[in-house]
């Protein structure tokens, strides 16, 4: 019986493994299909024209009807620093697949 828990377990850890590997491949796809576009916002925030977007929405000349959230102080910043703690990541799971070799 020891031999088909086994292998019980280990068509499970499979299935599952499949399930989140195609997530992941999808996931990796999204996100080189829209990495220039992640680089302009980034690029955008550190530049004067976001200052000057944000000078112009501080004092009123930005329509209201308009979705300003990334003239927030933080929004931008944010979604940077969560850029940049997932590469680390992604960067410490393929050293460790690379010396463990899979």
């Amino acid at each position: 019986m020891k031999r088909e828990k086994r292998i019980e377990e280990m068509e499970m850890i499979f299935d599952e493994s499949r399930i989140i590997i195609d997530e992941l491949n999808k996931a990796i796809n999204k996100y080189k299909n829209n990495e220039n576009r992640l680089y302009k916002l980034f690029n955008y925030y550190e530049s004067t024209r976001w200052l000057n977007d944000f000078e112009a929405y501080e004092k009123g000349k930005i329509a209201k009807d308009i979705k300003v959230g990334i003239l927030s102080e933080d929004a931008i910043y944010d979604l940077l620093i969560e850029h940049s703690d997932l590469l680390k990541d992604l960067a410490k799971i393929i050293t460790r697949a690379l010396e463990e070799k899979i």
